[in-house]
């Protein structure tokens, strides 16, 4: 099974988003490792490292040190060849010379070269929901078809990861993923490949993925990492009002440790932390977070009795 390996890999980009200036994104020692037939969903807005780590993987950040595939280190050039970035200036990932070539003629050019492992155009036509009238057409002029022609033709190159850019899950949901696609990231899924999407917020809406990954959990790694014995800290006046939801945050952390049987510390503050992020989204600093999630944890490994 293939394997993408990132330890402690930092990253950043500048990127504008429609109806809003130039934005940053950035990742800091994020480590992690992908593995072949799995989808991934990275959790989190644009800055919290999800549009990072995409560029970051497909080679479109210069710095890609601390990246190896199947145990090997590799390059720019090696991630180019085994990854593909799936956004929505689709043509600049094909050859200059060729991006008025139809479709069609660009797949039996690939297949040719015997990297496809299906040999058959007609077979991937079928696969990816491909027209047989807008396969004619250069993959600009292609409409929602883009996307699928796109991957069909990353998939004949021989291509093993497949990621997207960061997306709002709006734009996600409405323009991205239809029915045709998500058939298409499943074939993949069965087929072992790796697949990444970075999107806005979690909810049901890829309801196909194998894991996901709260990227605001990783930009805080370093202080949830510590071991703080405190008690959690009182109230001030202040944050009264918010007690409420900070016991129905406890309430749903207790249920979650029961319902899961967790007893790893770092799956734990993972999987919690966007419990947190829920309930007490700008109610609490995120020092008060921190010791919140190691009081939670203390409990349950007492109440346990997992020394």
């Amino acid at each position: 099974m293939n394997e993408l390996k990132l330890v402690n890999v930092s990253a950043q980009l500048y990127a504008k988003l429609p109806n809003r200036k130039s934005m940053l994104d950035h990742v800091n020692n994020f480590s992690y490792t992908f593995s072949g037939g799995k989808i991934y969903k990275l959790v989190g807005e644009f800055g919290d490292g999800g549009a990072s780590i995409s560029y970051l993987i497909t080679g479109n950040i210069s710095d890609v040190s601390g990246i190896a595939f199947n145990n090997r280190t590799v390059d720019i050039r090696d991630l180019k060849r085994i990854c593909s970035l799936l956004d929505d200036n689709i043509s600049k990932n094909i050859n200059i010379f060729m991006r008025n070539t139809p479709v069609i003629k660009l797949l039996q050019d690939e297949i040719k070269k015997k990297n496809s492992p299906v040999s058959d155009v007609n077979k991937i036509l079928e696969i990816f929901g491909l027209s047989n009238e807008r396969v004619q057409r250069p993959i600009s002029k292609m409409g929602e078809e883009r996307y699928r022609a796109s991957l069909a033709i990353d998939y004949v190159q021989g291509k093993l990861i497949f990621c997207f850019p960061w997306y709002n899950s709006t734009f996600l949901r409405g323009y991205v993923l239809n029915e045709k696609l998500i058939s298409v990231l499943k074939f993949l899924r069965e087929q072992g490949f790796i697949i990444i999407i970075p999107c806005s917020e979690y909810d049901p809406f890829i309801p196909f993925s194998d894991e996901r990954l709260y990227l605001k959990y990783w930009s805080f790694k370093e202080t949830l990492k510590e071991s703080i014995k405190d008690n959690l800290p009182k109230l001030t006046i202040q944050q009264k009002k918010m007690e409420d939801n900070l016991e129905q945050f406890i309430i749903k952390c207790i249920e979650y440790m029961k319902f899961n049987n967790i007893v790893d510390k770092e799956d734990f503050i993972q999987d919690i932390y966007y419990l947190s992020d829920r309930f007490l989204l700008n109610k609490v600093t995120e020092h008060q977070v921190k010791k919140l999630i190691d009081s939670l944890y203390q409990f349950y490994i007492e109440k346990s009795g997992i020394i």
